[in-house]
């Protein structure tokens, strides 16, 4: 259940809803480097995937600037080094450091509320997790079908949210929050389809935008930055793709409805 304050109708509150996307989910940081700027922080967060690791690491405490080093060495690019398991999968050995080192134990102990989306086989269905072992619903909601191992969660095998809820808006506006949508799975991407490599990226863009669309609906506000020129693996892009992020936020507010910034959103005070 998501614990919402009485105060949510302030004109400077709102939740953060993290699309995954794979290493254009590095735009997830940029987006909230620029939201401290101007002195915005989301009351509740939630993520998919990389959506999930970025959410999970601001609700830790772990400032954008920190996040970006992490992406500049090649931390982040290896965030998903891989290695073979038993099952002849792989395991997200760096992903599980990461985790370890800087989130804490459970969900209940984050500075922010966080809500992790993940796949449940077992089920069927979307699990939307915000209590208990934290690391472990990060890593569930990251665990991308055929290459990574599946994931027990309270004896619920799960996989990759992006399956099902690739931007988890829906619980947060049930819970009647105002929801600033961040998805990074829009553009036009040309696939020459020649091999099985190419042929898995084209699907995973394709289940990526398509199960994206229902929490777009629920968004109040949305920033979609063009992410023709990006694929889910260019983690070696990660200070073009952190800086996309700081603009296209930098344009969202000067044009937002849902929250002002004094002296920034001076359009919107003129109209009103």
């Amino acid at each position: 259940m998501i614990k919402v304050s009485s105060q949510n109708g302030n004109q400077r509150q709102f939740a953060l809803a993290l699309s995954g996307g794979g290493a254009r989910g590095i735009v997830h940081v940029g987006v909230l480097s620029a939201l401290e700027e101007f002195g915005l922080m989301p009351t509740h967060i939630s993520g998919t995937s990389m959506g999930a690791v970025v959410g999970a690491l601001y609700a830790a405490g772990v400032p954008p600037a920190k996040m970006r080093e992490l992406l500049s060495d090649r931390g982040f690019h290896d965030m998903f080094h891989i290695r073979p398991s038993r099952s002849r999968l792989f395991e997200m050995t760096y992903l599980k450091k990461v985790m370890d080192d800087f989130l804490p134990d459970r969900f209940e102990d984050l500075s922010i509320p966080l809500l992790v989306c993940s796949t449940s086989l077992s089920l069927k269905r979307a699990l939307y997790l915000n209590s208990g072992d934290v690391r472990n619903a990060v890593l569930a909601s990251s665990s991308v079908p055929i290459l990574f191992e599946p994931v027990d969660v309270d004896g619920e095998i799960c996989v990759d949210g992006g399956i099902l809820d690739n931007l988890p808006a829906t619980p947060l506006a049930d819970a009647g929050l105002k929801v600033l949508g961040v998805e990074v799975n829009h553009g036009t991407f040309a696939h020459d389809y020649s091999g099985m490599k190419e042929v898995a990226r084209a699907v995973f863009h394709l289940i990526a935008a398509n199960n994206s669309h229902s929490g777009l609906l629920r968004c109040k506000e949305t920033i979609i930055p063009d992410m023709s020129f990006f694929e889910l693996f260019d983690f070696n892009r990660a200070e073009e793709l952190f800086d996309i992020g700081r603009e296209a936020t930098k344009n969202w507010v000067q044009h937002s409805q849902m929250v002002y910034v004094d002296g920034v959103s001076s359009h919107r005070k003129s109209q009103e």
